[in-house]
């Protein structure tokens, strides 16, 4: 990776041939990409990810030592998206934030590098990440969230959450778009994958990340909606379950009940082999 200057990069080819004809801004004629949000997750790698709708065009620069600049063309952010920081990795912080030049309209992310850490950009199918090195990450710490499935019916979905323990969390609702958002604090996030779809029941998608790392774990899963829908959390004892829609029928709930149940860790020890008993010699 070059020190200075920039370098276009993209998922699609036939997007990388238009961009290279120049900075992509939001300009008319284009299609606009929308940035869902961005946070630290640690599978499938540790990395900061950057969550959109598609593909993004993008470039990057380094306009000062420890600092990487890395330009959005053609997208603009509809979610939340705080500053992110992960000290034990090197990453002082990490904003998104629009900028204009102009007529020209694009979405800057801004990271900050401790000294001796690296920043490697990558694209995503739908969204970029940047992983880090030069510092040995810290072990993570708190519950772990082990793994996530989206069990979808005619009301609704509902979101099961395995780990080896019960999991506390906080939800909420944001606007424009609409999403119901739960908030796990003291939990690392190890699913290996971030975007679970959906395309049922006015859902259109489940994500999870880890949201923050300092001074406490943090993750975060986010149902994104066509529309404004009701939705219940349960804590189980191991994990949860997180419902968006209406109510689950009894034969919906048996179905996630079973998910629940594939997914627990399994508590019954092994078997033990036989042993036969041999009589000691005779005298």
């Amino acid at each position: 990776m070059m020190a200075t200057g920039k370098r276009w990069k993209v998922a699609v080819v036939a997007i990388a041939a238009v961009a290279a004809l120049g900075f992509a801004g939001t300009t008319q004629g284009s299609e606009t990409v929308s940035v869902l949000g961005m946070a630290w997750t640690e599978a499938p790698a540790s990395a900061l990810v950057v969550s959109a709708t598609g593909p993004l065009v993008f470039s990057e620069s380094r306009p000062a030592p420890g600092v990487v600049q890395v330009d959005i063309a053609h997208a603009v952010v509809t979610g939340e998206a705080p500053p992110v920081r992960n000290p034990s990795v090197g990453l002082r912080s990490a904003t998104l934030a629009e900028i204009r030049e102009g007529e020209t309209v694009f979405t800057r992310l801004t990271i900050e590098l401790a000294a001796g850490a690296e920043a490697a950009v990558s694209a995503l199918p739908a969204g970029l990440e940047v992983r880090f090195s030069g510092l040995s990450p810290s072990p993570p710490r708190g519950e772990v969230v082990s793994d996530l499935l989206a069990v979808a019916d005619e009301g609704g979905v509902s979101v099961v959450l395995a780990s080896g323990a019960p999991l506390v969390g906080k939800t909420f609702t944001l606007a424009d778009p609409p999403r119901v958002v739960l908030d796990l604090p003291g939990v690392v996030n190890q699913v290996k994958r971030r975007v679970h779809p959906v395309e049922a029941a006015g859902i259109q998608r489940v994500r999870i990340a880890q949201f923050a790392t300092e001074p406490a774990p943090v993750v975060r899963v986010v149902v994104d909606l066509e529309r404004p829908l009701p939705y219940d959390f349960t804590t189980l004892e191991t994990g949860a379950v997180l419902r968006v829609g209406t109510k689950a029928t009894h034969s919906e709930s048996a179905e996630v009940a079973t998910a629940t149940a594939q997914q627990a860790p399994d508590a019954t020890p092994p078997a033990r082999e036989a042993v036969a008993e041999v009589a000691p010699p005779a005298p």
